[in-house]
């Protein structure tokens, strides 16, 4: 996933469960990292640190749009200040146009992203890389430039970001 990071120019992530990696501030990946059974402190720390360093590359550079289901604000990982900190850094995102961050409502019902997260990782005409999918799963995670799944994931995507918020019109 990070040599995909390192070339995209655009990233689509539906989050339905937590924030997604790139755009968690260190408290919060320390928090979930935490509950872990496997994973040691040293390796926690360790994970933290490339996941700030991969954060430090993408934003800024990569058009990111992140589609949040809205039980993932409700949902205090790290505590209410940890939340509240991880709230400000997402809405300075969206202020400084670092990020297009929007929230599906609960009240919204049904939706078509119920099986889980999905990222979309659009590359450069320059690159050879073609448009992929990356999905995270318990035990293996899934990449496809197929072009019959991507389809499906692409017309997903746009289903759920167009029944989402903005960010700051949902905090509000």
């Amino acid at each position: 996933m990070i040599d995909l990071e390192d070339v995209c120019d655009t990233y689509r992530m539906w989050a339905p469960v937590v924030i997604p990696g790139p755009l968690q501030i260190e408290p919060y990946m320390h928090a979930m990292f935490a509950v872990s059974p496997t994973l040691t402190l040293s390796d926690a720390k360790a994970m933290a640190t490339i996941r700030m360093e991969r954060q430090a590359k993408l934003v800024g550079d990569v058009a990111i749009t992140a589609v949040l289901a809205e039980e993932v604000l409700m949902r205090h990982i790290g505590g209410d200040d940890v939340m509240q900190e991880q709230v400000q850094y997402l809405r300075r995102l969206t202020a400084e146009r670092l990020a297009d961050i929007r929230v599906l409502p609960l009240s919204g019902g049904a939706h078509c992203g119920t099986l889980g997260e999905f990222y979309l990782l659009d590359f450069p005409l320059d690159t050879e890389e073609p448009p992929t999918m990356y999905c995270d799963g318990w035990i293996v995670s899934h990449y496809t430039s197929d072009d019959k799944k991507l389809a499906s994931f692409e017309s997903r995507f746009a289903e759920l970001e167009a029944q989402s918020v903005p960010l700051e019109d949902f905090l509000t």
